[in-house]
């Protein structure tokens, strides 16, 4: 059985507000739900849903003025699982990738296709273990004994992500930029993280001029006050499978 995506056909950001009221249509939708689905929602509006359930979104996106389409989820273009590189360096003809095992693997300008780049939230989940000493009373006497608890929480943060598609989406490589060596391609040592990763994405662009750019890479590139946030990771992939599609199935 097929699963069903819809997506904007237009390329202006939409109204979350319109988004919010078309999705609050569907039916087992709550307000919560739909206020959490429309946030920052672009591109791939809803994905792995039924054909029935597609339709009606799609209508009710119509009824709020937002064009979309429904596609198969399976026809979407196939992208590559990403392979995170920490060292790289830069020549004329290429973008030299060292893999795990320290080899060379040049990648010429002309093959990337997409730079996707953005601030992603992250959550994780820390544990925290408290180890105290209670009394146990006996019939004889007292013990003392070491009780043990596990406090949960949950730990908000960012990451500045970069993926470098190729061939299409047929490879793609991340960088994290907490955890690149920028040192290999750019030796300033005075300059902070974030600007090293603005002025890799600004120098990729002007190698690859035919490279798609995201919302995100735009921001960086231009040196916008503020980049763009994403709410979650599969947000920001959503965004660029996205705009892949919108490459293969608009061509030209």
């Amino acid at each position: 059985m097929n699963c069903y995506a819809v997506l904007q056909t237009e390329t202006a950001m939409p109204d979350p507000e319109r988004v919010r009221r078309a999705i609050r249509g569907m039916e087992n939708i709550t307000d919560a739900d739909a206020a959490r689905l429309s946030r920052g929602a672009y591109g791939i509006l809803m994905k792995r849903i039924a054909l029935e359930e597609a339709r009606l979104l799609q209508r009710l996106l119509q009824s709020n003025g937002i064009a979309s389409e429904v596609v198969i989820l399976d026809q979407l273009p196939p992208v590559a699982d990403a392979k995170e590189i920490r060292h790289a360096e830069l020549s004329p003809a290429s973008l030299i990738i060292f893999d795990p095992l320290g080899r060379r693997v040049p990648l010429e300008w002309k093959h990337i296709a997409m730079l996707s780049a953005g601030v992603v939230k992250h959550f994780g989940l820390t544990a925290t273990r408290r180890d105290e000493q209670v009394f146990r009373p006996s019939m004889t006497k007292g013990l003392m004994q070491t009780v043990s608890s596990v406090r949960h929480q949950v730990e908000e943060s960012t990451q500045h992500l970069l993926d470098i598609y190729v061939a299409g989406g047929g490879m793609r490589f991340r960088i994290d930029g907490a955890k690149f060596l920028f040192k290999f391609v750019l030796d300033r040592p005075e300059m902070s993280m974030p600007e090293k990763f603005a002025w890799l994405i600004r120098t990729l662009g002007e190698h690859a001029p035919q490279a798609m750019l995201n919302r995100g890479a735009v921001a960086f590139r231009d040196g916008a006050a503020t980049p763009v946030e994403y709410e979650t990771l599969g947000a920001w992939e959503d965004e660029s499978l996205w705009l892949l599609w919108q490459k293969t199935s608009k061509p030209g």
